[in-house]
């Protein structure tokens, strides 16, 4: 990590100095990606656009490009600079999972209410899900037809 200084007007207040730490994301190069490796993913354009901050496993390389799914079941051809590490101290295996339960979702279901859907699209982002969270996608894929033999790898 590189600290950066910036200047910072609180109102009511003289300027002060606030240190800000940036992480330094690092390239990642095609080698870098094995199958079912999770990452978030960053920086897509176009009709991908909508998966930025998403959660994504990696399904193959395609030349210098990685193949990854999505939440939706959707299968999209990104960059490798295009996939942001997840930190090592979180469960990897959990964020396959999860992601893997969620598309599962998505194949026993047609449509989902408004509620559903935006559950499933914000947990898809996210690299830490609660107890809370947990018990709800439980509840989810009970009321779909998921049984806790196809959830649980």
């Amino acid at each position: 990590t590189n600290p950066k200084i910036s200047r910072t007007r609180v109102p009511g207040q003289e300027f002060f100095f606030c240190l800000v730490v940036l992480s330094v994301n690092q390239l990642l190069t095609p080698d870098d990606c094995q199958v079912d490796n999770v990452y978030t993913l960053v920086n897509l354009e176009g009709n991908n656009k909508k998966y930025n901050s998403h959660l994504a496993a990696v399904k193959g390389l395609v030349g210098s490009a990685v193949t990854v799914d999505v939440y939706n079941n959707a299968t999209i051809t990104v960059r490798s600079e295009n996939l942001n590490k997840i930190p090592s101290s979180v469960d990897r295996p959990k964020l396959l999972q999860t992601l893997k339960r969620i598309g599962r979702l998505h194949e026993k279901a047609e449509s989902f209410e408004p509620a559903v859907t935006n559950f499933l699209k914000g947990i898809s982002k996210q690299i830490n899900v609660s107890p809370l969270e947990e018990d709800i996608l439980f509840c989810i894929e009970q009321h779909c037809g998921v049984f806790e033999s196809e959830s649980k790898l």
